[in-house]
């Protein structure tokens, strides 16, 4: 790792002793870099691009920019840009996997900046070579997670409280997007949308648990489900930051009453035939949920 005080002494030997350019061709480089980074922030709306680099914003996630300098440099020909969407599709996929599986992200800046060494000394940015180096790392800090630890950790995960808010929002929004079809009349998904809890913190007061009484710790058992199941990604949804408080606690029949009434998300019209909400459903739609976020970050086996 460079420190922000080795910068100029790291530059000046790399300048003086390796390098071809002269000072007005690295003076060139740095503004095609540079005009790169701005790029970062102007992408075309709706395109996969932006939605790549919000998303990176809502998992609070820069480190791999250095990597994506080289790759949108690289690949700046109209011709190239399904390679490079494949590119940024692969580390997003990358990414949102490892954090689903709460794998550390301590060594990435050493990973990407390996990354990058193995790409350069190829010669090659293309998304084969970095999706076949993504694909060969076996060890905790840096391993592309499989179907089988992906879906594991999506079906026991509380996502609500042990991911930030940003994260598991981004995860509903994008499996939003993903439900759209043809036939689907799309719509501007706000960026300002809660997180709502189908089963709601407050639960004791309109959600009787549902036990035998005359078997001894089954009322434990019942609240020890129950507690399971709130945060999971499941229970979780979207809502306008309006209906969200008008809902919150509201026992199951009035809540999904104004849930279908007043939103217009495709994550939310899932409960239109579903007349009582409970654990089994909430680890029912889970797994429905994961079907949707396979196809959003695949992993080629």
């Amino acid at each position: 790792m460079i420190y922000e005080n080795q910068l100029f002494s790291v530059f000046k030997e790399f300048f003086f002793k390796k390098s071809e350019f002269n000072a007005t061709q690295h003076m060139q480089q740095f503004k095609s870099y540079a005009d790169i980074y701005r790029s970062f922030e102007n992408q075309p709306h709706n395109s996969r691009e932006e939605l790549f680099f919000y998303r990176l914003g809502q998992m609070d996630t820069t480190i791999v920019y250095p990597l994506l300098l080289e790759v949108f440099h690289s690949r700046q020909s109209p011709e190239l840009k399904e390679d490079l969407v494949q590119i940024i599709s692969d580390l997003e996929s990358f990414l949102i996997r490892r954090m689903v599986c709460e794998l550390t992200s301590k060594n990435y800046n050493k990973f990407f900046t390996d990354l990058i060494h193995a790409a350069q000394d190829a010669h090659d940015f293309s998304s084969t070579m970095i999706r076949n180096y993504l694909i060969k790392q076996t060890s905790e800090t840096s391993r592309w997670p499989d179907d089988n630890e992906f879906k594991t950790a999506w079906l026991e995960l509380a996502f609500y409280s042990r991911l930030k808010r940003s994260k598991t929002r981004l995860i509903l929004e994008a499996i939003e997007r993903q439900l759209y079809t043809e036939k689907t009349e799309k719509i501007e998904i706000q960026r300002s949308l809660t997180i709502e809890h189908l089963l709601p913190q407050g639960w004791e007061e309109h959600w009787p648990l549902n036990y035998d009484e005359n078997v001894p710790g089954a009322k434990e058992l019942a609240e020890v489900g129950m507690r399971r199941a709130l945060h999971k990604i499941g229970n979780l949804t979207l809502l306008t930051k309006h209906l969200n408080p008008a809902v919150s606690n509201a026992a199951w029949v009035e809540k999904r009453h104004g849930i279908l009434n007043d939103s217009a998300l495709r994550l939310n019209s899932y409960f239109l035939d579903k007349e009582t909400w409970r654990e089994d459903m909430i680890d029912k739609r889970s797994i429905e949920l994961f079907d949707s976020a396979l196809k959003i970050w695949p992993r080629p086996h």
